[in-house]
This record gives structure tokens, sequence and C-alpha cells, in this order.
């Protein structure tokens, strides 16, 4: 397979109530693909119907979360028309299941998954409880999860994110049937091989943007506002952040909605401004302008697109030392990394961004040489077509050997 051979990829994922992140980094990559002129087949689901406006229906697909054969069947099908050399999974929970993975090896397609977050060793996804890292269900099982309720506070639901994981594990989808794991950090991939996924399938890619430019400097800066892109929830740290808006000496734009949108909306002090969700090109527009990015995250992130958006404009971040972010966010050169769940320290290192100009400049600068040489859309996309060529030699070679 040369260089210039056009892929025909199948990339499946199943739509979140609340869209986020997740849903950014899906569409990104299928317009990588698209713009090297691969052919793509993009099957959506949406948890959209479900929740307490539709309770039926939600509890009609959480008990075929497990194994979903009918609906995996329906997607095996459209696979089977389309004929992809290699099939792409993103989030399968819970209108799909494992019987999707198990459907399509079976039926000998490469299945290429990647881990966005937790899940398969975690009943919330977050290792998230309390509002601190949890890790109770890789050391002594998912059904500490389910005696926690740490799936939506539910005995019940966390019960069946125990049960989707455990059949797919019963029936050898994550050990057999996955030809290969992306994970986006070497983090991440060390958590996956401590709660039992095979290193060997597990690879690195980190998530693309797609900025409209990018800028070593920037003389348009407001030199006195922050701003904060994602969900409004317990684990993006957005607490933290309120609290920490108290003293600053400059102002916070928040971008983004979620559930905790009515709390930040209660609390927001003078300093803090509200945007809501916004379209891409404003919100370009307004990191490109900040001084630098607030990323408070108290969960084990996992590679998140605001970062590499304001990489991408030379705005350096001020984010939480957990988790991955310390491969993203180097402390001192592309940006300032605080205790996470410490409000005090993310005010002290914000305060030394407001007011120190040069420092901001040079950490600035150094973040977009960091994109431009490690993250852009040329070198993801590189990354991607080596992670399915080997996907689809190594499904060829198991299929030659029996």
């Amino acid at each position: 397979m040369t260089e210039t051979t056009k892929l025909r990829v199948a990339v499946i994922h199943n739509r979140y109530r609340r869209e986020g992140g997740e849903e950014a980094a899906v569409d990104s990559e299928i317009q990588l693909l698209k713009s090297y002129g691969h052919e793509v087949l993009d099957i959506y689901r949406s948890n959209k119907q479900t929740g307490r406006a539709f309770p039926w229906k939600t509890i009609a697909a959480l008990l075929k979360s497990s194994w979903n054969r009918l609906e995996s069947g329906r997607v095996l099908s459209r696979i089977n028309s389309f004929k992809p050399d290699v099939v792409h999974i993103h989030n399968f929970w819970f209108s799909l299941s494992p019987a999707v993975h198990h459907l399509l090896a079976k039926a000998g397609y490469p299945v290429v998954q990647t881990l966005h977050n937790y899940r398969l060793l975690c009943v919330n996804s977050f290792f998230l409880r309390n509002g601190k890292p949890c890790e109770v269900c890789v050391e002594r099982g998912l059904q500490r999860g389910v005696l926690y309720r740490c799936y939506n506070n539910s005995f019940f639901q966390s019960f069946l994110v125990k049960r989707m994981v455990g059949t797919g594990k019963k029936n050898d989808v994550w050990n057999r049937d996955v030809t290969n794991y992306i994970a986006l950090t070497d983090f991440a991939k060390a958590k996956f091989v401590q709660g039992g996924i095979p290193g060997q399938k597990i690879v690195i890619k980190q998530n693309v943007v797609f900025p409209q430019r990018t800028e070593l400097i920037r003389a348009d800066k407001n030199p006195d506002q922050a701003i904060f892109v994602g969900r409004f929830s317990t684990e993006k740290g957005i607490s933290v952040l309120l609290k920490a808006s108290d003293g600053i000496r400059g102002s916070i734009v928040l971008c983004g909605t979620g559930p905790c949108l009515e709390k930040v909306l209660k609390t927001a002090r003078n300093n803090v401004s509200v945007k809501g969700h916004i379209p891409k090109n404003e919100l370009y527009a307004l990191i490109h302008e900040s001084l630098f990015l607030v990323v408070p995250s108290i969960w084990y992130e996992g590679y998140p697109m605001a970062i590499l958006e304001a990489f991408s404009q030379g705005v350096p971040c001020v984010a939480s030392n957990i988790g991955g972010i310390p491969e993203i966010v180097e402390d001192g050169k592309t940006g300032l990394l605080f205790e996470p769940g410490n409000a005090d320290d993310l005010r002290d290192k914000m305060n030394m961004l407001f007011g120190n100009k040069r420092l901001c400049e040079q950490l600035g600068r150094n973040a977009c040489e960091t994109y431009l040489t490690k993250h852009s859309p040329e070198s993801n996309y590189l990354r991607l077509r080596s992670i399915y060529e080997n996907a689809i030699a190594s499904k060829k070679f198991d299929a030659a050997i029996g």
C-alpha cells in the first residue's frame, strides 16, 4: 500500500446527549481523512432522545446496551454495502454495544477503537468519585462502581455499565475483536494496560484541530482576559475556576454549557462573563485575543481540544497537573501547571501571567511552535494513516495464519 492509495474508512460514533469535545474530535478526524481524499462512511447513533424526558426509550436502550445484536446487525449491513478497508469506532455507549466490534471482526474487518475516556475500566468513565481521582474499579473490579452508584448516581444504570464491559470481556471482544486501540496519551495507555488491555495493541495518537490561522506573536491580545472553553461540569473543574476567580488581576470568559450552567450563572463574579456555546469562528477569535487558556480539570483528561486550539493561536495554558495534561502543557515552556483542585494555586498561576506580559508572550510563542511541529493536521494524518495501515496488515496476517 503506497502513500497515494486512497482508503475507504467507516467511522462509527454514538453521539452523546450533551455533545462536547469527543464529538468535535470525531468530526475533525473525519474532516482530516476527507481532506486527503479518502472516502469516509460515517455511521452515527445518538443518545439525544434519552434522559428524563424519554424514560421508556432510555430504559429500553440501556437494557440492550450490553449486547445489542439487532442494532449492531444494522451497522454491519451498512458496512458490508460500503466495503471499507478499516472500521474506526469511537463511542459505542449506549445505543451500540460490544456486539458491533464482534460482528465486524467476525466479518473480517480491521477494527480500530479510540479510547476517549476510561469507560472500559471505570463505571463513570472519569476515574472520579466525590470530586477526587478514584481507581478502585481497576484495583477491585467494576462492582465497586455499582455499589457507589458512580454512573448518574444510579445503582441500576451503574450495573448496566458493568454488565456491558463484562459482556465484552466474556466474549473476548477487548482482546480478540479489536485490532488496535488508540490512546490519546502515554498516561492513558498505562492505565489501560494496568486494566488488562494488551499493551501491544495500544498506539498513541492525539486529537486534531483545524485553526483558521496560526500565529506566533499576537499584537491584538487583551492583556486582562483569560478564557475557559469546555463543558460546565464537575470533572472539568468549573467550581475550582469560579473559586479562583476571586482575587485575580483580570477577567475570565467562559465558553460552553453543561449540567453546571445554572450554578455558574448564579455564582460567577463580576470579572467572569458567560458566553455559552458559540460558533467555531467566534470561539477562535475569542481564544486569539485572550492572554491565556485555563484548563482546571480534576479528572484524568484525555487530550483537550481547547489546548490544541489555544496553542495554534499562540495562546499558552494554565492547566491542572493531572492525567495526560503534563504531556501536552510543558510547565514553564508552553504554559503553567497547578495542583489539581487547588483554587489558591490556580489563582497564583493566573496572576503570574496577568502580571507578566513578556512571560506570557514567550509561553505563547513556544505553544504555537509546539503546535506547528507536533500537532499539525499533516503530522496527525500521517500518524492516523500509519495506524490504519498497520491494522489492515495485522488483520490480513491473522487471517493468513488462521
